[in-house]
């Protein structure tokens, strides 16, 4: 429709009436067209409710819709008709209401997990400045906030160690202690994130080693033994390992 004004969704009870109609005048014959329309409502319905889904309805809806439209209007009994076109139009308007109220169609819903995709991904490139304001975007909306921030911790241990390479190191600093925050904050929020608790711990490391935070070595070892605790029960031997090598190398008063 031009501008967009006529929205497919609208057409679905025409579309509907229209199959209804042809099925009571074709039979088996419309089986395909049949097949086309409600395979993807199926899909939608019982698969997952998103957007692409949907697209393949759009040609099944416009062949249809047309003919139930003039299933209606050639309706003999005048009150039928009136009735059967009433509700070709009432019920696209009320369910766009519903859906406008439900929030099933609301593109913002997906904004969340856009932005921490979208950031994950570019940090997965190496591109930490520029991931941590998607990954802010996505903590600010309330995606999984345990996950969110233990990825943007790992965002500003990237970042920290691009700016401490070009030289910057008050840059560097404020980074690593953002980092710190960020995967505390993951800590508090699901204690047992192993991965979290070993970027805790490195963040720490160089903190304390780098830039004369001293306190922050404790914290560090404290962070690594929680992991370790956490491997062991797990059984996972190889990372045991790392972490035992980590810790050595921390009391011997090594730099990460």
């Amino acid at each position: 429709w031009p501008l967009g004004f006529l929205q497919t969704g609208w057409l679905l009870p025409a579309a509907f009436a229209g199959a209804w109609w042809s099925w009571r005048r074709r039979g088996r014959s419309l089986v395909p067209v049949l097949g086309a329309l409600l395979i993807p409502c199926a899909v939608v319905l019982i698969f997952w409710y998103s957007p692409r889904y949907r697209l393949p309805l759009i040609v099944p809806v416009c062949l249809l819709a047309p003919v139930g439209v003039h299933a209606a209007i050639t309706l003999r009994n005048l009150g039928l008709r009136i009735a059967a076109l009433g509700l070709l139009t009432l019920l696209p308007v009320a369910g766009r209401l519903w859906m406008q109220e439900s929030g099933l169609d609301d593109a913002g819903r997906f904004q969340p997990e856009y932005e921490f995709q979208f950031g994950f991904h570019l940090l997965s490139e190496g591109r930490a400045a520029e991931a941590i304001p998607r990954l802010e975007r996505a903590v600010a909306a309330g995606h999984d906030l345990a996950l969110a921030h233990e990825i943007l911790g790992r965002a500003h241990v990237g970042q920290a160690a691009a700016l401490a390479k070009a030289g910057d190191r008050v840059a560097a600093e404020a980074a690593y202690r953002s980092a710190v925050l960020d995967l505390d904050h993951s800590l508090s929020l699901d204690p047992e994130r192993l991965d979290a608790l070993v970027d805790a711990a490195r963040a720490r490391m160089q903190l304390g080693h780098n830039y004369g935070d001293s306190g922050r070595i404790p914290e560090a070892r404290a962070l690594l033994l929680r992991a370790l605790e956490i491997t062991r029960r797990q059984g996972d031997a190889r990372r045991s390992e790392l972490l035992q090598n980590m810790l050595a190398a921390l009391d011997a008063g090594q730099r990460p």
